[in-house]
């Protein structure tokens, strides 16, 4: 019986992507234990440090930029080859300089492979679309909790650590240079046609992700202002991260039976009601579930999004362009107010938020679901 080539292209797509995003999470997430090895390889201070991490982030909403005006010439192999060399020239770098541009190139493809398959698997996987996106995204999940731990195990040795990261990246970008026949994505979900701009969504999704983002930089921190130890604040946030992947794992098996923007409005209570659990009560036990909440929120935001926006190709350059002037002023935001709310401030800046966050969501429902 012959394969269907749409079954063929949707598979290769997905499994392309689990493995790009397995290294999406990886390269984020070993930056931060790989930063002591580059201060000491590079004779530089902290501050200095900081560009390298600030450098991913300028060459990622880069590449969204670049995407939103020539997105209709990219493909996913061209994201993940960039990707790919700027991996490797992490590796190879000699000196700081090198290193930051490496940064920069290793996160325009960044920023270029998470916009291409984010749209790609919602679009080609039609009525399962939402559902594939969070597995999608649970890969992520996954590289991000297994890439520090591999990094110590490999002696916290960084240029090795970006050698694995490149290879794997390139073996995602071979799947893609396969032939592939044309997926029309508005024909198999049903997107409306072109570009319709949504400030209310792109306003919900950058202060879910900001949340999102917040919690998994400043929670720590808050749980120790709070009287937990530093290193079980560490323990908690790890178990964080661990309910974040179930949440979307477990999304998985329900985006494409419940409503995306109930979805998000869900995720916002519960993290809500997690945060006003951790004021009124020991964090110890409320903060990792939390997590669970706080995976939900990007799926339903993008879902959301691009089903209300359109399939143009400039849809998910401005989504995932949203979520990062979240994931950059929310937390500063919120690190300059909490210390002025008491021991607690930081959780009821995310209660009051997403409470606030989920209640705009269930008033404004009809109108804002696509």
């Amino acid at each position: 019986m012959p394969v269907d080539p749409k079954t063929t292209v949707r598979w290769s797509l997905l499994a392309a992507g689990l493995l790009a995003f397995f290294m999406l999470g990886a390269g984020q997430s070993v930056m931060g234990p790989a930063l002591p090895v580059f201060q000491q390889r590079f004779a530089i201070g902290g501050a200095a440090a900081g560009w390298l991490i600030s450098s991913l982030a300028m060459g990622s909403f880069a590449g969204l930029v670049v995407l939103y005006f020539y997105g209709r010439f990219a493909t996913p192999a061209l994201a993940l080859l960039v990707m790919t060399v700027g991996a490797l020239a992490i590796a190879l770098s000699p000196n700081f300089a090198a290193t930051i541009a490496a940064c920069i190139l290793f996160g325009f493809g960044y920023g270029c492979v998470a916009a291409q398959f984010n749209a790609r698997i919602f679009a080609v996987f039609g009525q399962r679309g939402p559902s594939m996106l969070s597995l999608l995204n649970a890969g992520y999940s996954v590289g991000a909790i297994f890439a520090p731990l591999l990094f110590v195990a490999l002696g916290s040795r960084p240029n090795l650590m970006f050698v694995i990261i490149a290879g794997l990246t390139g073996l995602a970008t071979l799947v893609m240079m396969r032939p592939q026949p044309a997926v029309t994505p508005a024909t198999e979900i049903g997107l409306p046609k072109g570009f319709r701009f949504s400030f209310p969504i792109l306003i919900f999704g950058l202060i879910a992700v900001g949340v999102e983002v917040s919690l998994t930089g400043l929670g720590p921190s808050a749980m120790i202002r709070a009287g937990v130890a530093d290193a079980h604040a560490a323990e908690l946030l790890s178990a964080f991260f661990v309910a974040f992947l179930i949440g979307r794992l477990g999304l998985t098996l329900l985006a494409d039976r419940v409503p995306s923007f109930a979805v998000l409005i869900a995720a916002a209570l519960l993290t809500a009601a997690c945060s006003f659990a951790c004021i009124w009560f020991d964090p110890t036990w409320f903060f990792p579930p939390m997590g669970a909440a706080a995976g939900l929120l990007f799926p339903g935001y993008f879902v959301t999004a691009a089903a209300r926006m359109g399939n143009d190709s400039r849809v998910s350059p401005v989504i995932l362009a949203t979520t990062q002037i979240g994931a950059v002023t929310f937390p500063l935001l919120i690190a300059q107010l909490a210390p002025m709310m008491g021991e607690r401030g930081f959780f009821w800046l995310i209660a009051l938020t997403t409470t606030a966050l989920g209640l705009v969501g269930l008033v404004s429902f009809r109108r804002l679901q696509p």
